[in-house]
């Protein structure tokens, strides 16, 4: 009898801890994720604007560096500059020898803050946000129309604009986790300018992000 009470009381100081344990358990610190990264992506954008035509387009190369900060878990502040270029040139000849060639080029310069959610997972991560940003627009445009009563030297024309604009601009993508510190990602981009002839760019990239 003595050694079944024994046992029972052995058993009893066993269980006891972890039955405590179970109803209280003790509290999980929640820490803000108040890292910094720096990013570098680059792909393609489409400017898009309403003619006298209708809706027009055309492509060009962009390319945006950011700063990020997070705030919380699952927000983040974000600084970021970026630049997008346009050239083109076009030729156009008839049989009688006159041959028109004009040069066009467009080069925005800019720079934004965004306010970012984040949604953090293991692997991946999504993000969204947006926010103001300024423009600095410059456009540059010759034209050459060479033929027999002109002489071979021609006549061209040059002109060249630049301006100050303001709009806002918008983010949407994923973070795909390598390492720690490193992370590649995916992103589409919406800008707004206004008073611009072409006001919206919509463009996609690639990139990669360094976590600190």
């Amino acid at each position: 009898m003595a050694h079944i009470a024994g046992c029972l009381v052995a058993l009893t100081l066993l269980v006891t801890p972890a039955a405590a344990g179970a109803q209280n358990p003790p509290p999980i610190p929640l820490s803000p994720a108040r890292d910094m990264s720096v990013s570098f992506s680059a792909g393609g954008g489409w400017k898009i604007g309403f003619g006298d035509y209708g809706l027009n387009s055309y492509p060009a190369f962009d390319w945006v560096a950011n700063v990020r900060f997070g705030l919380t878990t699952h927000l983040a502040l974000e600084a970021e500059v970026g630049r997008w270029t346009k050239s083109e040139v076009s030729e156009y000849g008839s049989p009688d020898n006159w041959l028109d060639r004009y040069e066009f080029s467009q080069a925005d310069w800019h720079a934004g803050i965004n306010i970012v959610g984040r949604v953090p997972g293991r692997v991946v991560s999504f993000f969204g946000g947006g926010g103001p940003g300024v423009w600095s627009v410059a456009e540059e445009f010759t034209s050459r129309v060479s033929g027999p009563s002109v002489g071979p030297q021609g006549r061209s024309d040059h002109w060249e604009y630049q301006d100050t604009k303001y709009g806002v601009q918008g983010v949407v993508g994923l973070d795909v986790n390598i390492t720690k510190r490193l992370q590649v990602f995916g992103v589409g981009r919406m800008e707004v300018v206004s008073r611009e002839s072409y006001p919206m760019l919509f463009a996609v990239h690639a990139g990669v992000r360094v976590v600190f």
